[in-house]
């Protein structure tokens, strides 16, 4: 009977300290995990994609998600008040709607045959386009597409590699 309750104590104890030790962890130590869906039509373009573009496009989303992890952090904080954490729920939002409208004007270039990139920064919209010969024809009907999804929110930048 005393090595049962030995044993119970001691890995109570275990249990207990190893607890203690989890809920005395900083925030920014203990992150939660993110399942990004992909649709089925992000797949399709990505098989398509040259190497040069995929990494431009990786380095953009991963700037996204750290303005997101960045905001996600403000509204975990305990010491924020409630106007803070508005403030960071209505900026998460507005890097999500960017995140919306580069890949619509992504998907909307390459479904006419033109491999681009696409990064919302503050007022400008940079695309890049690549393996295509810059000619004017081309651009004029690159800065028609983008200008028809977002209109004068953004100034367009439009870059060829």
């Amino acid at each position: 009977m005393q090595k049962q309750a030995l044993a119970f104590l001691t890995m109570f104890s275990l249990v207990l300290m190893l607890s203690v030790y989890y809920v005395t962890l900083p925030n920014e130590q203990v992150e939660v995990m993110k399942v990004e869906e992909q649709s089925p039509k992000k797949d399709e373009t990505k098989v398509s994609e040259s190497n040069d573009e995929q990494d431009l496009q990786k380095k953009i989303n991963e700037k996204i998600e750290k303005e997101l992890h960045t905001h996600s952090k403000e509204l975990t904080k305990d010491t924020n008040k409630n106007g803070s954490k508005e403030e960071a729920i209505k900026q998460m939002e507005q890097v999500k709607n960017k995140q919306k409208t580069q890949d619509k004007i992504r998907t909307r270039l390459h479904d006419l045959g033109i491999d681009s990139s696409v990064e919302i920064v503050e007022e400008v919209c940079s695309v890049t386009v690549f393996k295509q010969k810059e000619t004017k024809q081309l651009a004029y009907k690159v800065i028609k597409e983008v200008y028809a999804m977002i209109h004068n929110q953004y100034r367009i930048e439009l870059v060829f590699k």
